[in-house]
C-alpha cells in the first residue's frame, strides 16, 4: 500500500433524507403485493390448494381444504379492506369446487363401470 493514497472514509447519506420514491414504504398495496399476497396467506393457500384440486384424484380432499382456506382469506379481507387476495381467495373456491366436483364425478364413473363390467362377466 502507498501511504500517500489515504483511504476515503464511506459516504452515508444525512439522516434526514427522504429515501428514493422506489425504496419508500407506502400505506397503499404495491404492486407486487396485489400479484403475490404475501400478507394474507390463507388466499395463497386456497388459491395454490385450488389449481392443484383439479389433478385427479387429489381434489376429492384438496379442493374442499381451498374452499375453506378462500372462505378465511375472504373473511379477513373483510375485516381489513386493505388486505390484498381477494382475487386470489375467490380464485381459490372456484377452481377448489371445480377439482372437488370434477374429481367426484370421474371416481363415480369409474366406479360405475367398474360395477357394469363385473355384473357383465358374471
Amino acid at each position: 500500500m502507498n501511504d500517500e493514497d489515504p483511504k476515503a472514509p464511506p459516504v452515508h447519506p444525512p439522516s434526514n433524507m427522504a429515501p428514493p420514491p422506489m425504496f419508500a414504504q407506502s400505506s397503499s398495496n404495491s404492486f407486487v403485493d396485489t400479484l403475490i399476497p404475501t400478507k394474507n396467506v390463507d388466499s395463497l393457500k386456497a388459491y395454490y390448494l385450488g389449481l392443484f384440486s383439479i389433478a385427479p384424484l387429489f381434489g376429492l380432499i384438496i379442493g374442499p381444504i381451498a374452499f375453506l382456506a378462500g372462505r378465511r382469506a375472504l373473511r379477513a379481507v373483510k375485516a381489513d379492506p386493505k388486505l390484498p387476495g381477494k382475487t386470489h381467495a375467490v380464485v381459490g373456491i372456484g377452481c377448489g369446487w371445480i377439482g372437488f366436483i370434477f374429481n367426484l364425478l370421474i371416481v363415480t364413473l369409474f366406479t360405475y363401470l367398474i360395477f357394469i363390467s363385473l355384473s357383465k362377466s358374471q
